[in-house]
């Protein structure tokens, strides 16, 4: 193990121990190879994007969840935006970005919740990524919705709780083995319109990445019992502060 990998592995162990001695995060064994899913890298990153991930037992396939941005042109995207300076790391930001944009929290909350969450997903095994765009700008992820202990119905759940605000105004399922990532239009599954168009790209890499891992999920990374709900999460913090427009843009590499 490089000297990198071992320092961000030694980082991780101490956030996990600091949400244990908060009581936050169950104890869990961590998945066998979790680390060789976590790369740091060195580029400085503006934008982060989170693609939650899962089989849908409501549809019975691998899917990805996406959200529709307000205003007029109504484009969906992967949960996202800048990288601001109060994040910990990019994966961090998006999150963050995932609690503001998914749940209808208020930034502060969703700071919170993103290191709380974060934290399960690096300790499960269930985060892949950064998928670094080519000029190191854009830091891509995808985790198991399953994976995140205490989140419980997994990509289903996580579509039921979506709470319209400022930034979007729908979520959807869409199927993740309709391409390859790179298609700028998705269908969402169930209602039988035409492809919705995304912002950008799911990404080429990422999309194979997510694939592999819910095709290759282990049996106990399942979630346990209970909600994707904010007060759930994060004890009913879920208030809305104010909005802003971001550009969550993905790869296509």
């Amino acid at each position: 193990m490089c000297s990198a990998a071992r320092e961000a592995a030694a980082a991780a162990a101490e956030a996990r121990a600091a949400m244990h001695r908060a009581g936050r995060v169950p104890a869990l064994p961590p998945q066998p190879g979790a680390a060789a899913h976590h790369t740091e890298v060195a580029a400085p990153a503006r934008h982060a994007c989170l693609l939650l991930v899962g089989r849908s037992q409501r549809h019975a396939a691998p899917a990805g969840l996406l959200v529709m941005e307000t205003g007029r042109r109504q484009r969906w995207m992967v949960p996202g935006g800048y990288v601001d300076r109060g994040d910990d790391d990019a994966a961090h930001a998006a999150f963050r970005e995932m609690g503001e944009e998914l749940l209808g929290l208020g930034k502060r909350a969703a700071a919170a919740q993103a290191r709380h969450l974060l934290a399960q997903a690096r300790h499960t095994g269930v985060l892949r990524g950064p998928f670094v765009s080519a000029d190191g700008s854009h830091h891509a992820f995808a985790v198991l919705a399953d994976g995140l202990v205490g989140s419980g119905g997994g990509i289903d759940g996580a579509l039921e709780a979506f709470v319209r605000n400022r930034e979007c105004a729908a979520a959807a399922l869409v199927p993740l083995s309709d391409g390859d990532g790179r298609q700028r239009a998705a269908r969402c599954f169930g209602d039988g319109l035409p492809d919705r168009p995304l912002r950008n790209g799911l990404g080429e890499r990422r999309v194979a990445s997510a694939l592999a891992m819910i095709r290759g999920q282990s049996p106990w990374g399942g979630a346990t019992a209970g909600s994707w709900g904010p007060g759930r999460v994060l004890g009913g913090a879920n208030a809305l502060e104010g909005g802003r427009s971001v550009d969550s843009r993905d790869i296509n590499g």
